[in-house]
C-alpha cells in the first residue's frame, strides 16, 4: 500500500527516464487498470508509474522529501519541453497497482507553470491534465485539448 504517481504522455518519448535524476525510475503500466483506461481515450499513449525506491511517497506526497520533490519538477519541467501536453494521477494503492480501479473524481486542466507550483500539492484521484504554453501559444490551462492523454 503506497502512493504511485502516474504520467501519461501521447505516444512514446523515447528515453523518459534521462529527463529526470537516476534515482526515479518508470515503469510501464499501460497493461495496468489505470493504463487501459487512458488508452481507451487516446491508444498511443505511453502511461508510467514513476517510483523512487519502490513508490512515489517521499515525492508525491506534501509530506515527502524536499529534494526529491524539487528534483522531479525539474525532470517534468525538461520532459515537457519534448511535448505539448501530459497527464499526472496520483493514487494511494490499497492492493495490487495492476488490478486496482482507480476512480477518477475529476479532470483539472493547468498550465505548466501552474502545476508545477502546485506539485506535491494535488489532489488524490483528480487527472491534471497539463499543457506547455510554448506548443500552445495560449494564457490559459483552460478550454479544448486536441492531443488527448
Amino acid at each position: 500500500m503506497c502512493y504511485l504517481l502516474t504520467v501519461v504522455v501521447p505516444g512514446r518519448v523515447g528515453g523518459i527516464e534521462t529527463y529526470f535524476d537516476r534515482r526515479f525510475q518508470f515503469l510501464d503500466f499501460g497493461d495496468s487498470f489505470v493504463g487501459r483506461a487512458y488508452r481507451k481515450v487516446n491508444p498511443s499513449s505511453a502511461v508510467y508509474h514513476v517510483v523512487s525506491g519502490g513508490c512515489s511517497c517521499d515525492f508525491a506526497k506534501k509530506a515527502g522529501r524536499k529534494e526529491m520533490i524539487q528534483l522531479f519538477k525539474e525532470g517534468f519541467e525538461r520532459l515537457m519541453v519534448r511535448v505539448s501536453v501530459a497527464s499526472v494521477l496520483n493514487h494511494w494503492y490499497h492492493g495490487l497497482c495492476e488490478e486496482e480501479q482507480v476512480e477518477v473524481k475529476r479532470e483539472e486542466k493547468v498550465l505548466l507553470d501552474e502545476f508545477l507550483e502546485l506539485f506535491p500539492r494535488i489532489e488524490e484521484d483528480v487527472k491534471y491534465v497539463i499543457k506547455n504554453p510554448a506548443f500552445w501559444g495560449r494564457k490559459s490551462g483552460k478550454g479544448d485539448v486536441p492531443v488527448r492523454v
